[in-house]
Formats: structure tokens, C-alpha cells, sequence
């Protein structure tokens, strides 16, 4: 049995009454329960199908007040067409159709997958906005693109895999289809970011829209919570980028101000390294955990997450910061009352806040830009 469950707003439009609607048991299979959104975009009135337990999603344009009379046929034939541009087996679409066939309506009864649809809901939006309109874009592609988009209510996995899953295939999303699906479209980058050499390590976990590198040396700054007005390079895939400077005589070095984050990374190169003061030498190795759609709601970048502070400036790279950190620990050390004196009377090796580190991105965001830029 499939069991749609529709919005207040499409069951008025499909002109469903309270009595019409399916108030018996749930069914039995995490795969048979749909959410249902009429939504109007580009002037289209079209509805949204959300799969409740993977948020695995289609859209279609075809909603005039005719078809919703048969949602269950609109629903059948999008789905079919979605599970084919998936690349599905014939005869595992077939079997879920056939099961589809005795189809239900009722009410929504879960705020947090609602809460869900909404946010693809408005990626949708904003994606076939992004392409010309309703008119124009390619709705097929952008579908596929949506549900290759890392949700938190599922772990950080995608749609497609855990929808896969449902039906007993092991479907993994590569990078390469990340990086082709998001070609252009301001991709959102998770990424990990550890200190070098620190042990337990010292960590920030972002969310990054595409920029230049001479940009995200300023989030990496304020990210890791260095004070910043240190040379800094960047490497990967053996080339180097920095900020050019008349003083610094090297030919191989790359301007970062006309390189982006998508440009240095690849399937082969997910990770590279970020190094900041290049007396001290912090080297971070930042590392590309995912790639997704930027959420219209949402500003970037943002902190997710981190462990441990990050050491003084100019203690000496990480020898001298664990020198450092043995003697401000211990009482008895006799560095011990110099060290904390030159640290400002105090340093918790511990100490990681995560509204501050947010705090020092978007004053970082802000930096060199007019305050209209930021609102």
C-alpha cells in the first residue's frame, strides 16, 4: 500500500475531505510513506514528493486541478521517470510501482520531515529560479542534483543512498558526481580542518560556498583562531598560491586571489594543505568531507563543530607550543609563572567555543566589505 501524506494546502487544492481520507493503520515498510507540498514556483503550480524515511524527493510541473484528481498516476509517473535517471533496474522500479498501486491520502503527521521538505522545497526553488525559470530549466537534472544534497536528519548521507538502501542496494555517491553536479552553482563545501602534528588534534569542522583561496585563508584564520598579519600559502596538487607580494622572489607562486576552492579540488585531490606564518609554520591539512547545494536561508561560512584552542601566535610552531603547553599545565614547571605571564595570565588547552569561533567568521565575511554585503 502506498500512503501519501498531503499537506493542508494540497488536499484543498485536490479537494480532499476529512472523511475521504485514509485514517487505518501506517504501512508496514519504511519505503511505502510519501509526503505530499503544493508549491508555486516560477508562476508554476507544481507538487513536491518527499519520501518520509530517506527524504529521497521529485518534483512536477504537471499539477493543474484535472491531474490532482489522479496524484497517485502523477506520483507513479514521476517516480518511475526519477528511479530511471537514477539508473535503477527495470524489474526494482516495476516491483515498487506494482506495490504503489493501492494508493492512500491523509494528513501529515511528522513536523520533522516537514521541516525537511520545506528546506528542499526551497532549494528547488531556488535552483530552477537560478536556470531561467520553470520554462527553462532542466528539471530532470535538477532533481538529481537535490537528492545528491547531505541532510543532517540522515547522518550527512544523501537521499539517493539511503532511498537505495531501502531497496537492498548499496549505492555510494562519488565525488565526481558531486563536482558535476554543482558545476557553477556556488557548491557548499564541508570541510575538516586539523592542525599538523597536534595530538589530540586540534580540529574545525566548516561549511565553506565556493571562493577564492585569498578569502578562505581569512575563514581558515578566524576558523582556527589565529589573530591573522602572518604570510600564509596554500599547496595542493604541487602548486603553490599565496597573496603576490613584490618581496616574496618566487616565480612558481600562484596568485590565490584568482584561484577558487573548486578549482584545486578533484577526485585525486580532496585534501591540501593550508599553511599559516610561515616563521612558525602551522600547517593545517584541510580535507573535503562532502559537497552540497547552498540552502537559500543560510549563511556561509559557518562552524559545525571542533575540538581543542588554538595556540598562542608566535610560541614557536608546534615544538614550541607543546614546550609551551607542558609548562603552563604544570605548576611545578619552572617556566611555569613566565610562560602563563606571557600568555596573558592564563591558556585552557581545552577550551573550544563554538559561538565565538562563528563570531570570528562572519567578522571575517565582513572584513574589507561594506556592511550592505552582509545583511
Amino acid at each position: 500500500m502506498l500512503l501519501i501524506r498531503c499537506t493542508a494546502k494540497l488536499r484543498k487544492e485536490m479537494g480532499l475531505k476529512e472523511a475521504a481520507l485514509y485514517d487505518g493503520d501506517a504501512p508496514g515498510s519504511p519505503l511505502d510513506t510519501w509526503y505530499a507540498n503544493l508549491l508555486r514556483i516560477s508562476r508554476r503550480k507544481c507538487v513536491l514528493f518527499t519520501h518520509a524515511d530517506s527524504l529521497f524527493s521529485f518534483l512536477t510541473f504537471d499539477a493543474s486541478k484535472a491531474r490532482l484528481k489522479n496524484l497517485d498516476i502523477v506520483f507513479r509517473e514521476g517516480l518511475e521517470e526519477a528511479m530511471t535517471r537514477e539508473g535503477f533496474d527495470n524489474t526494482v522500479i516495476s516491483r515498487l510501482l506494482v506495490g504503489y498501486e493501492d494508493a492512500r491520502y491523509t494528513k501529515t503527521d511528522s513536523r520533522s520531515v516537514l521541516g525537511s521538505m520545506n528546506d528542499i522545497a526551497l532549494n528547488y526553488n531556488h535552483d530552477i529560479l537560478y536556470n531561467e525559470g520553470a520554462e527553462y530549466c532542466d528539471l530532470p537534472s535538477i532533481i538529481l542534483k537535490l537528492n545528491r544534497v547531505p541532510f543532517m536528519a540522515l547522518g550527512s548521507r544523501y537521499p539517493i543512498e539511503k532511498f537505495a538502501g531501502l531497496l537492498g542496494i548499496d549505492r555510494k555517491i562519488l565525488l565526481t558526481e558531486r563536482l558535476a553536479a554543482l558545476a557553477g552553482s556556488g557548491a557548499v563545501y564541508q570541510l575538516r580542518v586539523v592542525l599538523r602534528e597536534s595530538d589530540p588534534a586540534i580540529w574545525r569542522r566548516l561549511l565553506v560556498q565556493d571562493v577564492t583561496l585569498g578569502k578562505l585563508s581569512d575563514y581558515l584564520i578566524a576558523a582556527m583562531g589565529w589573530m591573522g598579519g602572518h604570510l600564509h600559502m596554500f599547496s595542493a596538487g604541487g602548486k603553490r598560491y599565496s597573496d603576490p607580494d613584490p618581496e616574496w622572489c618566487d616565480p612558481d607562486l600562484l596568485d590565490e586571489g584568482a584561484v577558487k576552492l573548486s578549482d584545486i579540488v578533484s577526485v585525486k585531490h580532496r585534501s591540501f594543505i593550508y599553511e599559516y606564518d610561515l616563521g612558525d609554520s602551522w600547517e593545517h591539512e584541510v580535507t573535503v568531507e562532502n559537497i552540497g547545494s547552498p540552502e537559500p536561508a543560510r549563511r556561509y561560512p559557518v562552524c559545525l563543530d571542533g575540538g581543542l584552542a588554538c595556540p598562542p601566535e608566535d610560541v614557536g610552531g608546534i615544538g614550541g607550543f607543546y614546550e609551551f603547553l607542558e609548562a603552563v599545565v604544570s605548576p611545578a614547571h619552572p617556566e611555569h609563572d613566565r610562560m602563563l605571564t606571557w600568555a596573558g595570565g592564563g591558556y585552557d588547552p581545552e577550551a573550544f567555543d563554538l559561538d565565538q569561533t562563528n563570531r570570528a567568521l562572519i567578522a571575517s565575511v565582513m572584513q574589507g566589505s561594506g556592511w550592505w554585503e552582509f545583511i
